[in-house]
């Protein structure tokens, strides 16, 4: 617990005036609270590899909202949505964008990892380890058709990247990322989804039987997760929620991902 951050939240106007970046200390504003309060997740994960191990421990500061940002907006209001929700105190953003070609990706990448970090968050890049390498971002999130060899990966990256690997419904997949050194799995669709419709539901039964599988590792849970199914879902066992349209669609995003983060807090 002692090494969780206290955001001081400078504004996206400081980050562009070149300030120093804000000082952190402990955050109470993120729970990490373990499944079902048991004391698994307490114990440190064995890796046999330091990166992986420092990857893992950066990714389990920012547990709890997971937000997975638009794609097809403007750069500026790109920005702009992104810091409502690092003011909101979702720590976790994620970078989806695959139809901006890479260099204009990698312009939106790296401007999202210099605001990331004002906020002392977690900036993760999708599907392209080489954009996250070449941008800075803290990790990359592989779908499992993207996936390389973790280890040979681990071994070629000269810095400790937080990886993550979606794994549907497969538990069994799952612990096999997992011991080859990935970070963080997601499953889903939990629920049905209006950015991925063509998911099957996974429901929670089996997120549950997930975490009974992977009682100390990080799981992330995606797909139609509402405001009021974020207790179920930290119930049934995941350390964090992914979600897009109910964190993004919305008017004010800054109060509505303030809500989400103190509905996860306290569930």
């Amino acid at each position: 617990m002692a090494d969780l951050w206290h955001i001081t939240g400078e504004p996206l106007a400081k980050l562009m005036s070149g300030d120093r970046l804000p000082h952190f200390g402990p955050f109470p504003g993120l729970n990490f609270a373990p499944w079902n309060h048991h004391a698994a997740h307490s114990i440190p994960k064995m890796v046999s590899k330091r990166d992986c191990r420092s990857s893992t421990q950066s990714f389990a500061r920012g547990s709890g909202i997971y937000g997975i940002l638009p794609a097809d907006v403007p750069l500026k209001v790109l920005l702009r949505m992104a810091e409502s929700a690092l003011k909101g105190g979702v720590r976790i953003l994620q970078l989806r964008d695959k139809k901006q070609g890479y260099k204009r990706t990698l312009e939106r990448a790296q401007a999202l990892r210099d605001l990331v970090r004002v906020y002392g968050g977690i900036f993760i890049v999708n599907d392209s380890v080489q954009l996250a390498v070449t941008s800075g971002a803290d990790g990359v999130h592989l779908g499992r058709g993207d996936m390389k060899n973790i280890a040979r990966l681990r071994t070629e990256l000269n810095k400790p990247l937080i990886i993550g690997i979606s794994c549907k419904a497969d538990a069994t997949f799952a612990r096999h990322v997992l011991d080859a050194g990935a970070n963080y799995v997601s499953f889903g669709a939990v629920f049905p989804s209006s950015s991925k419709a063509d998911a099957t539901p996974i429901g929670l039964p089996r997120l549950t039987r997930a975490r009974h599988m992977l009682p100390m590792d990080n799981i992330c849970a995606i797909g139609g997760i509402t405001l009021a199914l974020l207790p179920a879902v930290k119930a049934a066992g995941a350390d964090c929620a992914a979600v897009i349209s109910t964190l993004f669609g919305g008017n004010d995003i800054e109060s509505m991902a303030r809500k989400m983060v103190e509905t996860w807090q306290f569930a």
